[in-house]
């Protein structure tokens, strides 16, 4: 990945519909690094619950690519003040 030194396997998964601790050793044991993942898969909790599986792990050859949503983020937090001036 660019010039870090950090490997990313060709494939990766797609954490938008499991993120099962079975599911994420699984495609580990099988050589995959690469996790996507955002604030608005598994309704909200996509991020939580991949870093949950993911938190015994050796994190210094996982990669995890998440995204940001403005219009969800705004939809789960619409009663925030002066949200989009923060």
């Amino acid at each position: 990945m660019g010039r870090t030194g950090l490997r990313v396997t060709k494939l990766g998964m797609g954490a938008s519909r499991t993120m099962e601790p079975a599911v994420i050793k699984a495609a580990l044991d099988s050589g995959i690094n690469f996790f996507d993942t955002a604030p608005n898969y598994g309704l909200g909790t996509g991020e939580e619950r991949l870093g949950k599986a993911l938190k015994s792990k050796d994190r210094s050859k996982i990669v995890i690519n998440t995204k940001f949503d403005a219009i969800w983020t705004y939809i789960c937090k619409p009663k925030q003040e002066n949200y989009w001036r923060k």
